[in-house]
């Protein structure tokens, strides 16, 4: 069954699997959520977990968890089916090592031999496989995977569930894992959204489980007790039901452009805030940036923060390190850091700014 249905059924009526012996489900990730609550309900049942995709006939790899198995984290392959072929692979297809995470490649003859009448896409997501026979193809997935100990793969990611806010690498899977284990929630997707200013921001949807409801702020609350704040989602969406396809996999493209709390705008009130202003917003590239808003949800990084940190010297004469300006965050936290600090912090130079003002 596919996956988003085995998670419901997890959240509903796990005990409704009890007269079975196995049950096979896939098409997406299953959280380790749904498989632990399923697993006390039925304490007999096998759930074999199938990873794939169309291009390989439905199923690559298999992981079968045992009646006896524990579940500590979800996200494993398993093991190649017969006949098929698992590669975990760097740049220039070459393999890395174990625990290494890469791409994952999939080669046999249970995989197409590419997309009809799409010759250019054919050509970037099915490529000679350098470790069969003349003339042998194997299947670009666009899954990030790693291989464990005793040669079961892991999955990481998908390549478009990673990214970067607030200038720290964000895999999805680790944030959706999280809020899948809060017990009013029956399934939990998270995603990349651009804001109004266009700054990527983390945003989570959670559908709850039956006869539950949940709000946005116990949802943040609780990310935040499992998560750094950098992974913490900014907006969460309750939402009835997910987009599924004909496939069974949740359509991540079809999830709503969540509503951002967009906060409200407090102008420089001293020189000093009129500087670190102005480098923000020169930094960022926007028109202006008011003392409150966080340099990381605006679309700060790791190279912005260099820029950032090198305007402030250079206006300022103040050495920021890139961990204070982590800390901070904000141009009312970094002045205020320097109060506290006792250090005086007059700009240098006359200069016009974004805001408006000449300094």
């Amino acid at each position: 069954m596919p996956a988003v249905q085995f998670a419901t059924i997890a959240a509903q009526r796990p005990d409704s699997l009890a007269a079975l012996r196995e049950v096979w489900t896939g098409g997406d990730r299953v959280s380790a959520a749904a498989l632990r609550r399923v697993k006390a309900a039925c304490p007999d049942l096998t759930v074999v977990h199938g990873h794939g995709l169309r291009e390989a006939t439905v199923f690559a790899a298999c992981h079968r968890l045992a009646a006896d198995e524990p579940v500590r984290h979800a996200g494993t392959v398993g093991r190649p089916l017969d006949d098929t072929a698992l590669y975990v692979l760097g740049p220039g297809l070459a393999p890395v090592p174990v625990g290494v995470s890469g791409e994952l490649y999939v080669a046999g003859p249970g995989v197409a031999p590419g997309y009809p009448g799409r010759p250019a896409l054919t050509a970037r997501r099915f490529v000679p496989c350098p470790f069969g026979p003349p003339g042998t193809l194997m299947h670009r997935t666009g899954d990030r995977a790693r291989r464990g100990t005793g040669g079961r793969l892991e999955y990481v990611a998908r390549a478009d569930e990673q990214g970067e806010v607030r200038g720290v690498a964000v895999e999805l899977p680790e944030v959706e894992e999280v809020l899948s284990e809060h017990t009013a929630v029956a399934y939990a997707v998270a995603g990349f959204r651009k804001d109004a200013t266009g700054a990527q921001r983390l945003a989570a949807y959670v559908v709850p489980a039956p006869g539950h409801s949940v709000a946005a702020d116990e949802l943040r609350r609780f990310a935040a007790g499992w998560l750094p704040e950098s992974l913490v989602p900014s907006v969460f969406t309750v939402l009835d039901t997910l987009p599924v396809g004909a496939d069974g996999r949740v359509q991540r493209a079809a999830l709503p452009q969540p509503a951002f709390d967009e906060g409200t705008y407090r102008a420089p009130r001293n020189d000093t805030e009129r500087v670190l202003a102005a480098a923000f917003a020169d930094v960022l590239e926007r028109e202006r940036v008011g003392i409150d808003e966080d340099f990381f949800d605006l679309g700060g990084n790791s190279l912005r923060a260099i820029r950032l940190v090198g305007l402030i010297r250079t206006e300022l004469k103040q050495e920021v390190s890139i961990r204070r300006l982590f800390a901070a965050r904000t141009v009312i936290g970094l002045s205020d850091m320097w109060k506290d600090l006792g250090q005086s912090s007059r700009p240098s130079l006359r200069r016009r700014t974004k805001q408006g003002a000449v300094l």
